[in-house]
């Protein structure tokens, strides 16, 4: 993109006003200087231009492939037909050069944990992998742990739940291969504890916030009850001060509706199947739990509400049947 074009344009998308101030600078190129792992820019003359670097190239493209195998009913497309169907899905044409490759075969090469080639038909066929399963796994230890008013549990209350709620034992391998790091877990076998990363347990509380107030909230009013609710005190979490930033971090549990001073954020119903898919096809928040991972060796326990001035009105969420989407019949389990 022409960087003159920046600022308008991020005005068109996202109908507000591009603040550099709201991200301590004074300047916008001081501000993309800050992100050098995010965007370059590249200057040709007096005409300077933003670039996404190669590492953010192949996660836009990730989940743009991601999305289009999600929506054939083959889970397939063959290689002749995505370029028409990436336009009809993007409404511009797929430039494999950006990605410094020649073909697409090769491009599909690079994002193995999401598709690879195959010949059906005779023809040469780019394929969603199957990780139903891993994502079925992923969805109950969620569910489990969402439900949870801290986002942890001790690993043998955690397996005797498991067996109760769902008939049968844990999946280990995918919640220790394929969940971290949204998953994290203490050494000690039966008596160690899982957690939910912190980022996840940030997403607990937006959820408690939102389902206070029936599932949505104004925007500005959002932003008063987060900074009091969530913000207040934190130390051991992450803690985005820039409300939009959580906003897009946290797309697989919130969406916004309206314009302007209308502008609502409402809770998804499907919020734990969103964060699972994300997860296991390494999509979505799963860059972000890299980025803000522990430096520690184990999990720091959510210290819960009551540590928290500001939380303290907020009743805890209902145990939630996710699959259903009603409330749980039992109540919580407290012996972690």
């Amino acid at each position: 993109m022409i960087f003159n074009k920046f600022i308008p344009n991020y005005h068109h998308h996202f109908g507000r006003q591009c603040r550099v101030a709201d991200y301590g600078f004074t300047k916008l190129l001081e501000l993309f200087e800050a992100i050098p792992d995010v965007v370059v820019i590249l200057e040709n003359g007096e005409e300077r231009k933003i670039c996404l670097t190669k590492v953010e190239l192949y996660k836009v493209l990730s989940e743009q492939i991601l999305a289009l195998l999600k929506t054939s009913p083959t889970r397939a497309i063959t290689i002749a037909d995505l370029g028409a169907v990436y336009w009809k899905g993007y409404g511009h044409q797929m430039h494999i050069e950006e990605f410094e490759v020649t073909s697409v075969e090769e491009l599909i090469e690079q994002i193995p944990h999401i598709a690879f080639v195959q010949k059906l038909n005779g023809k040469d066929t780019i394929v969603l992998l199957d990780k139903e399963k891993d994502e079925l796994a992923a969805r109950r230890c969620l569910e489990l742990l969402m439900n949870k008013s801290n986002g942890c549990l001790k690993i043998a209350r955690f397996t005797e739940m498991h067996i109760a709620y769902y008939s049968e034992a844990p999946d280990w391998n995918v919640i220790k291969h394929s969940l971290s790091p949204a998953i994290m877990m203490t050494e000690g076998g039966s008596h160690g504890t899982i957690c939910l990363h912190p980022l996840l347990s940030l997403a607990r509380r937006l959820m408690a916030l939102l389902m206070h107030s029936q599932g949505k909230l104004t925007l500005a009013s959002y932003e008063s009850e987060y900074r009091r609710a969530l913000c207040n005190n934190i130390t051991s979490q992450p803690c985005h001060q820039n409300l939009s930033v959580t906003i897009q971090i946290m797309d697989f549990m919130v969406s916004i509706r309206g314009k302007g001073g209308r502008q609502t954020i409402l809770l998804r119903q499907d919020h734990v199947s969103r964060l699972a898919h994300q997860l296991i096809y390494k999509v979505g928040i799963y860059t972000e739990l890299i980025k803000h991972s522990p430096q520690n060796e184990g999990p720091e326990p959510d210290p819960g509400y009551g540590a928290f001035g500001g939380c303290r009105h907020l009743p805890r969420p209902p145990l939630i049947n996710y699959a259903t989407g009603t409330q749980a019949t039992v109540g919580y389990d407290n012996r972690i």
